[in-house]
């Protein structure tokens, strides 16, 4: 299955259940009237590079070659240079800027670099990279699709599940366990051809603290999770349906949304 193919069909995915639990009426904006956006946040383009980078190092694990931390840093610098410079969408928090941003990732990238090759994690065999996914729920007439950033293979056959994620703090306990993202990845796991096998799930996560950190969460979910993962997909479903959109004025998101003015102008319209 090909993600980009996937995606000029109608469907739903993690982010649009997500975008509409956050705030209902950037899902509308995005994702039913198709506004495209002023503006895209620095934090967004930076995680963009950050996964392409590790993706590339999955492919040359795949073949057997293992990029040094250097070759991975080189390869951010050719990839923030090509994503970044010249880009006058981009809104940069203050106190960051495309230079600024080279030097965090840089660090980030050598953080990963250093913790990889001590985790042993390298034994295991890659399976897939971005490994895109469909499966359909009850009630929806919709497929879910999306994409699994790394799955590995254990020497007891066992898979491993594994997303990237750049964060600007530590996930919390709580936070890991009902990982919704997660959820949704086993479920699709298991609905395309690992339903036999023990799933393990993983978010290998860069911290961008003044002192870059990497942390890996093991987790794992029951038959419940996924059934409370599902019974929210299909809510969802139903508020769009209805075409319920409702706005969250007070979103952790709304310093970057690039919505802002369009929210503006429906909150002052009759």
């Amino acid at each position: 299955m090909n993600l980009s193919e996937l995606r000029k069909q109608p469907h739903l995915s993690v982010s649009s259940i997500e975008d509409y639990m956050e705030c209902g009426l950037h899902f509308k904006f995005s994702r039913i009237d198709k506004i495209k956006t002023k503006y895209r946040a620095d934090a967004q383009v930076f995680g963009g590079t950050i996964h392409k980078v590790l993706a590339e190092y999955n492919q040359e694990r795949l073949i057997g070659n293992i990029l040094t931390t250097t070759e991975l840093q080189d390869l951010f610098e050719q990839q923030w240079t090509k994503n970044a410079k010249g880009q006058e969408d981009i809104l940069y928090k203050k106190g960051k800027t495309i230079e600024s941003l080279m030097s965090e990732g840089k660090k980030l990238i050598r953080v990963f670099g250093k913790n990889i090759e001590q985790s042993g994690i390298q034994k295991h065999t890659v399976i897939a990279i971005e490994e895109a996914f469909k499966f359909h729920l009850p009630g929806l007439p919709l497929p879910m699709i999306g994409a699994i950033d790394l799955v590995e293979e254990d020497d007891q056959r066992g898979i491993h599940i594994i997303e990237y994620k750049t964060s600007s703090s530590a996930y919390s306990a709580d936070k890991v366990k009902t990982h919704f993202q997660l959820t949704v990845y086993q479920i699709a796991a298991k609905a395309n051809g690992y339903g036999d096998r023990t799933i393990n799930l993983r978010i290998d996560c860069l911290i961008k603290t003044k002192e870059p950190r990497f942390e890996r969460y093991i987790t794992a979910r029951a038959s419940i999770d996924e059934a409370k993962a599902v019974k929210r997909i299909q809510a969802v479903w139903k508020g769009i349906e209805k075409k319920v959109f409702i706005p969250n004025t007070n979103s952790w998101k709304c310093a970057d949304c690039g919505y802002r003015d369009d929210c503006n102008d429906w909150h002052n319209r009759d």
